[in-house]
């Protein structure tokens, strides 16, 4: 009871422990993927206010202005909205991709071909407004990404494209992502997944960092395809971390948060120590408790073995045994004491009833022995000694037709007539014979033999008796002979 108590305590423990992680698991991840769900909406919100800026802008250029560069430039110029909402400058590109002018001409884009940047390739030749993945500036030397629209003249052709750069190296709207803690050694991650990189991070060494290639973890692949769940999982870095992912459905991007489990569950590891703790105090507290109860409660039964062992090896007469407590061990010895009684009671009745059958067998006027089932002598009184003139080891040695070897009842060896005459015991219960046994002097003596089965230990013997009826056979031999005599003195007196 003890075993499946503590075993039930510690279950518990391990049970709750992990339930406890479950839940922590399922209540971070809801917060998590509630914090990223905000921060998605924001960026989403933020990427699509700089868009329509880009575009309300680009519907005030026309096609006479992109022949006059030194125009555009004034335009862009006199547009002092766009430098706070693009840190990287904007630029209006020709027809054929080549910069023509540049809010930021310091940075020496101007006549530079972009013709080779997807989003700007995109917007000129397929008229669509779209963002450019991030990629290093030709000549910002930082990471940058794009946002581009294209430039329609008054029949909806595209004659041009107007561009916004964001510079992810300077402090940019993209900064409450990067500056937005989660926990100590947490933070957030805005990855684009179609390049499989990570455009801006809490960590600024990660920006610009590429995840790892398609195979290495499920959990990234099935992010990059468009999952947005929360999982526990090992990141690249061998870290394993609680991690919550939100697309932001403008750019097609997501925002990531990441945990590490040590400092996610730090409060679980603390309580499982502290259940830890307590578990081994309370099986220690437990299984001292049931210690000392078990020894007070069974010390009487104890002593009680004790003094069973004590009374086995004594040759004294079973005593009561002392009951120390009125209670179940007490009612068990109680119990046991009368059982004592009773046994003494028929053991007394058993010694009397012994020394009666002693008294009788050694008292007894006829010759009393035990055969067994080889006809065998296994016990006899004094009486069968002194008849035999033989003593008690010589006699015990023998068996039942070797004290007549000579003797031929019925014209029988006896060595044949004694089986059969056990066997007759045997299957009618008793048997009774005439036999002649010599004694170790030589002389005869006739006994009658009475035989019967009896079961003693398990065990059955032959009980036999046997009278002398010596002199009663002489008797009647004389007598006999004396009947003849005078048959013969009757017989000559009448032919006299």
């Amino acid at each position: 009871m003890l075993t499946i108590f503590v075993a039930s305590i510690w279950m518990l423990s391990y049970y709750t422990s992990r339930m406890l992680r479950e839940d922590m698991n399922v209540l971070l991840g809801e917060q998590q993927h509630s914090t990223v769900s905000m921060l998605a909406a924001e960026a989403n919100h933020e990427l699509s206010e700089r868009i329509k800026w880009l575009e309300s802008v680009a519907r005030n250029i026309t096609p006479t202005m992109l022949d006059n560069p030194p125009a555009l430039q004034e335009f862009l110029k006199q547009r002092l909205i766009l430098s706070k909402l693009f840190n990287g400058g904007c630029i209006i590109y020709s027809a054929d991709g080549t910069a023509i002018a540049d809010s930021m001409p310091a940075a020496g884009r101007l006549g530079i071909n972009y013709m080779d940047i997807d989003t700007i390739a995109a917007a000129l030749k397929a008229g669509k407004s779209n963002m450019g993945k991030p990629v290093m500036g030709k000549k910002l030397g930082a990471p940058v990404f794009g946002m581009t629209v294209p430039i329609r003249d008054t029949q909806g052709k595209v004659v041009g494209a107007f561009a916004g750069v964001t510079n992810l190296g300077l402090p940019n709207f993209l900064d409450n992502i990067q500056q937005g803690g989660h926990g100590k050694t947490g933070g957030f991650l805005l990855v684009a997944p179609q390049s499989r990189l990570i455009i801006t991070a809490t960590d600024k060494k990660r920006i610009m960092e590429a995840l790892p290639a398609p195979g290495i973890s499920s959990t990234i692949d099935s992010r990059v395809q468009g999952g947005e769940d929360t999982q526990v999982f090992v990141d690249q870095f061998g870290v394993e971390m609680i991690s919550s992912v939100k697309t932001i459905p403008l750019a097609g991007w997501y925002v990531e948060a990441i945990l590490p489990t040590s400092e996610a569950f730090a409060p679980i590891y603390a309580m499982q120590q502290r259940m830890l703790i307590a578990t081994v105090f309370l099986t220690l507290l437990a299984g001292g408790l049931t210690w000392w109860i078990l020894r007070r409660e069974f010390l009487p039964m104890l002593d009680t073995v004790n003094a069973l062992s004590r009374l086995s090896e004594s040759s004294q007469p079973p005593q009561p045994l002392p009951i120390i407590r009125q209670d179940e061990i007490g009612d068990l010895i109680g119990e046991f004491n009368r059982l004592v009684g009773t046994l003494a009671q028929r053991e007394e009745a058993l010694r009397d009833s012994e020394d009666t059958f002693r008294k009788l067998f050694e008292a007894s006027s006829d010759a009393i022995l035990l055969l067994d089932g080889n006809a065998t002598f296994v016990k006899c009184n004094q009486r069968a000694l002194d008849m035999l003139k033989i003593s008690r080891e010589k006699l015990l040695a023998l068996t039942l037709d070797r004290v007549s070897p000579e003797f031929q009842p019925c014209g029988r060896p006896s060595s044949e007539y004694a089986p059969e005459m056990i066997a007759s015991a045997y299957s009618k219960g008793v048997a009774q014979f005439d036999w002649t046994c010599v004694a170790s002097d030589g002389s005869e003596v006739i006994v009658e033999v009475y035989l019967t089965p009896i079961v003693t230990r398990g065990e059955t013997l032959l009980y036999a008796t046997w009278r002398d009826i010596t002199n009663r056979k002489l008797a009647e031999l004389e007598l006999k002979e004396h009947r003849q005599h005078l048959e013969e003195l009757t017989t000559v007196r009448w032919i006299s």
